[in-house]
């Protein structure tokens, strides 16, 4: 038993389980997001498959995301290690990213997880970018019931999440292509500005290293909305 954690043990807890080593958690696939417009930031260790017994990290467990310390919540008590308690309370890592970050030139995005020489490591594509429709100005002009392509930005995202774009509350069909969102305008749609809003893209990966799979999404990082120019 490592030093810490028996000492934490007697001191706290008579007969606590020391935690598991992070190879425990090959199995399991690690989320990613941004929880909302300030920047907070969580990632979990999500059961892909069932698993025997019941998993908690160990305290000494450490988290940074680009280089920034993140707050590591090890799981669920382990009460009974033959049974979980609360399997829906993963390992989870949170913190803040400064909103700026996503304003600028997109960039990867590096998650890493230790205890001692064990380790996990994602790297995702461009996580740092605006994940948005691409602002163009001015505006691009269509007529009621055109086609429209709209580029997105950056073009690496994963658009296969998107099959609606909504605009003036009413929800339009909607199909990715490479680099961006194509849709037709309803032709009852008044002419003037009109808002095009999307929900986020999903983040790729380019490297996952110690866990059965790592994903990324971008639902909260930007406001997702574009103008464009309907005309008579």
């Amino acid at each position: 038993m490592r030093p810490f954690s028996f000492l934490l043990c007697v001191t706290l807890l008579a007969g606590c389980e020391r935690g598991n080593d992070l190879h425990r958690y090959s199995g399991r696939v690690l989320r990613v997001g941004i929880t909302n417009s300030s920047g907070g930031f969580l990632a979990t260790l999500v059961r892909n498959k069932p698993e025997s017994g019941c998993l908690q990290l160990h305290p000494e467990v450490t988290a940074t995301f680009d280089g920034i310390p993140l707050q590591v919540f090890p799981g669920a008590p382990i009460i009974d290690p033959d049974l979980c308690n609360s399997p829906d309370s993963p390992p989870a890592f949170t913190g803040r990213l400064d909103p700026q970050l996503f304003l600028g030139a997109p960039r990867n995005g590096v998650m890493e997880i230790r205890d001692g020489d064990e380790s996990i490591i994602a790297e995702f594509r461009n996580f740092f970018g605006r994940h948005t429709f691409a602002q163009l100005n001015p505006p691009p002009s269509v007529k009621p019931g055109e086609e429209l392509f709209l580029p997105w930005d950056p073009p690496t995202d994963d658009l296969s999440v998107i099959e609606k774009v909504t605009l003036l509350e009413t929800d339009v069909p909607a199909r990715p292509e490479a680099g961006g969102v194509r849709f037709t305008i309803p032709s009852d749609t008044p002419t003037g500005r009109v808002k095009v809003i999307v929900r986020g893209s999903d983040i790729p990966v380019e490297r996952c290293e110690g866990v059965a799979g790592c994903t990324a999404d971008s639902l909260l990082i930007l406001d997702r909305s574009t103008l464009v120019n309907v005309q008579p």
